[in-house]
Parts: structure tokens; C-alpha cells; sequence
């Protein structure tokens, strides 16, 4: 084998290894380029047949890639792993339910819609809760995201205004539409967060009215219970609200400690 050709695969090599998680490759390429020419020249030297190192080098070096990328993605993504799991474990439990009894009744697209549901909260609570600067961010983050799905499950599988088909039922859907567009546009500041919050819970308390002043429906119990449903809900974003406002003053008190 010659030296031109001793080249070309110390070029395949440097390509090769390139394949390697980005963190891994910036720091150990250069060991391994140096690894590799030292052996090709001992082998060389040697008057051994470089073609069998060769080949057997770049499979274990492929093989390791691809270990190292199936590791870097499992890690990277342990938590959305560990969360689909979670999830699937827990839609177990009315599969089971179905097995004993007729009360509980699911068809495929209340587990589709139910695995969405669970799914997409607890990845919104991971995700937000990365910009977290103390617990009671994550406090708030969490009470924020179960008050959403609650909300959502509420109107899914009932209705909280009369039945799942009533269309009074897309204003609370609107009220998290508010609460979403608050929070992006405070880009996750505590302080931003507070403030979209409150936003919402105001949207929240104006819902049942709004819809008796476009429904017009009769006033009896029914509607005095929903009232007082919603006012639950109302609760729930101040207190999350509150909350983020908390976590701001103890970071802006831990910003002044430290400065």
C-alpha cells in the first residue's frame, strides 16, 4: 500500500470520526487522528497488511459511533423518554378499567387525544421550566400547565358550560390562547409570566358572562354552578400568577446579594 493511499484513508479516518457527537469529537478528534496514524505507520513499518487493520478500524469506529449518538440522543432526551413512558403507564389504567367493567369505555381516539393531552402538558412544563431560576418558578410553571389541562379535559369530555358541544365552551379555549401569547411575549421572565397570568385569570372571570350576554341562557342553578366552576380556575391563575411573582423577587433579592 502506498503513501497516497495511506492518506486517502487518513482522510476517511477525519471524515469518519467527524460522525461523532459534537461535544465528544471536539474533544477527543485530535487523539484519535494521532492514534490512528501511529498505528497505521507502526503497521507499515512492521510490514504488515494494512488492508485488515483498515477495515477492521473503521467498523469498530462506525460501531462506537453509533453507539455514542444512540447514548448523546438518550441523554439529551432522557426526559421526554422517561415522560412518554410515563404516559403510556398511565392510559394502563383505564385500558385495564375496560377489561372489568362497562363503565369505562374508551375507543382509540379518547386514548389518542388523552396521550396528546398528557403528553404535551408534561413537555410544556419541561420546557418552560428550563428557564427556571428557583423552585417557585417550577412551582408556578406547574400549576399553570395543570390549570390548562384541566381546562382542556374539562370542556373535552363534558362541557363546562352545558354539554362538550356547546360552542360557550371555545372561550376558554380562548383564555389560554391569552395566557400562551402572554407568556411568549414575556420571554419567560417571572415577572413577564406574573403578568400574563393575571392577564388570563382576568380573561377567565369574564368568560361565564360573556357567554350569558351572547347566549343569553336561563339563569338557574346550572349556570350559578358554572359561575363558581370557573371562579375555581380564576383561583388557579392567580396563584400561579403570584407565584412567578414571588420567584422575581427572590431572584432580583439573590441578583442583589450577589452583586
Amino acid at each position: 500500500m502506498n503513501l497516497k493511499n495511506i492518506n486517502t484513508f487518513r482522510n476517511w479516518y477525519s471524515k469518519l470520526i467527524k460522525l461523532y457527537p459534537e461535544k465528544f469529537y471536539k474533544r477527543f478528534a485530535h487523539q484519535m487522528e494521532q492514534t490512528f496514524n501511529d498505528q497505521l505507520k507502526e503497521k507499515k513499518n512492521g510490514g504488515n497488511n494494512l488492508t485488515g487493520f483498515i477495515i477492521y478500524t473503521f467498523l469498530e469506529t462506525f460501531s462506537q459511533i453509533f453507539k455514542s449518538n444512540l447514548k448523546n440522543i438518550f441523554m439529551n432526551h432522557k426526559s421526554l423518554i422517561k415522560l412518554g413512558i410515563g404516559t403510556i403507564l398511565i392510559l394502563m389504567i383505564p385500558l385495564i378499567a375496560m377489561q372489568f367493567t362497562i363503565e369505562v369505555n374508551w375507543n382509540f381516539f379518547d386514548f389518542a387525544i388523552m396521550f396528546i393531552m398528557i403528553f404535551g402538558t408534561g413537555s410544556a412544563f419541561l420546557f418552560i421550566s428550563k428557564k427556571a431560576v428557583n423552585w417557585t418558578y417550577k412551582i408556578a410553571v406547574a400549576l399553570a400547565v395543570i390549570t390548562s389541562f384541566l381546562i382542556i379535559w374539562s370542556n373535552l369530555a363534558v362541557g363546562i358550560i352545558g354539554n362538550e358541544d356547546n360552542p360557550a365552551n371555545l372561550l376558554f379555549f380562548v383564555v389560554i390562547a391569552i395566557g400562551l401569547i402572554g407568556i411568549i411575549i414575556s420571554q419567560f421572565k417571572p415577572l413577564g409570566m406574573s403578568n400574563a397570568l393575571f392577564a388570563t385569570a382576568i380573561a377567565q372571570f369574564l368568560v361565564p358572562f360573556i357567554a350569558l350576554a351572547i347566549w343569553q341562557p336561563e339563569f338557574n342553578s346550572g349556570v350559578i354552578q358554572v359561575i363558581a366552576f370557573n371562579f375555581f380556575f380564576v383561583f388557579l391563575w392567580i396563584l400561579s400568577a403570584l407565584l412567578f411573582r414571588k420567584s422575581s423577587e427572590l431572584n432580583e433579592t439573590k441578583l442583589k446579594t450577589i452583586s
